[in-house]
């Protein structure tokens, strides 16, 4: 298998900024590209990723006397070189807010 077949497509979004003939930088244009992303290296930044993410959750109170949380959504973003992120932490220049979604659920009545 070769160095091609061990790889995904990830499509990436930035903002290039080309100079026009007078010299003066022009509007940037947001560009979309396809880029490869080693499997390997994308996987051993999400095995890390998720390592984290796991001792997080396990330190934090998951439950009250009434309820507890059922489910925790993230959304992550995959960087051109495979770096993997909460959406909103990539290096480079993007920022900005994310969401953590919580689903709680009413604990059930033991008798």
């Amino acid at each position: 298998m070769s160095d091609e077949d061990k790889s995904i497509s990830i499509i990436t979004e930035s903002y290039e900024v080309t100079e026009l003939k007078s010299g003066l930088p022009s509007i940037p244009q947001l560009v979309t590209k396809v880029v490869q992303v080693n499997e390997e290296d994308l996987r051993d930044n999400l095995d890390k990723f998720l390592g984290n993410m796991f001792n997080v959750l396990s330190s934090i109170k998951t439950e009250s006397d009434e309820y507890e949380v059922d489910t925790v959504q993230l959304s992550l973003m995959i960087g051109a070189t495979g770096e993997v992120a909460i959406c909103g932490t990539l290096k480079g220049g993007i920022s900005g807010q994310t969401s953590l979604l919580l689903t709680l659920k009413r604990k059930q009545k033991t008798t």
